[in-house]
């Protein structure tokens, strides 16, 4: 049986989240892209996580370097405040044009994002065909992704960085 191959878009330098993944959960493989020089030591160790330096084309181009219906779950935590949005927000919109094309049948899309964006993006994903569950408050450490989020969102004054979750598939009906 094929392993389940899951995506970190915009993962970090050290890749924190899905190293606890990979950790975890290894019957999946766990790809890791990110534009910066990596300083993840566990690369190595590990099998079955990989990493790739990933970022735009000079045309703004987020192209996801995948074949077409090859990715099962995407994930997209915290990295709308990375993202250039001019001209209406074209990088992120490449990106959700590209996941539509590398996501398989039944793939999904999990946003992790702070409360005063999460729903605008899940308003962005609808408008690209996709169908977004409500944003919801991430469950308190109850899993690794809570507890990275939880830890990355310490200390931040605005009480609009809250993280909350929003999952996204495609409404291929």
């Amino acid at each position: 049986m094929p392993k389940e191959v899951n995506i970190d878009i915009g993962g970090g330098k050290r890749a924190d989240y899905f190293v606890s993944r990979a950790v975890v959960e290894k019957h999946g493989l766990f790809i890791v892209l990110d534009p910066s020089e990596f300083r993840c030591p566990y690369i190595n160790i590990y099998s079955n996580l990989q990493l790739i330096r990933w970022g735009a084309s000079e045309r703004g181009n987020w192209e996801l370097p995948f074949i077409d219906y090859s990715v099962d779950e995407a994930n997209m935590n915290f990295i709308s405040d990375f993202m250039k949005w001019t001209e209406g927000g074209q990088a992120y919109d490449s990106i959700i044009e590209s996941l539509k094309r590398i996501l398989k049948p039944t793939g999904v899309v999990c946003v992790r994002e702070p409360e005063g964006t999460i729903r605008y993006l899940a308003e962005k994903f609808e408008e690209h065909g996709f169908q977004a569950t409500t944003p919801v408050p991430l469950e308190e450490d109850v899993s690794e992704t809570s507890v990275y989020l939880r830890n990355t969102s310490k200390g931040k004054a605005d009480s609009t960085y809250c993280p909350m979750e929003f999952e996204a598939r495609l409404n291929r009906g």
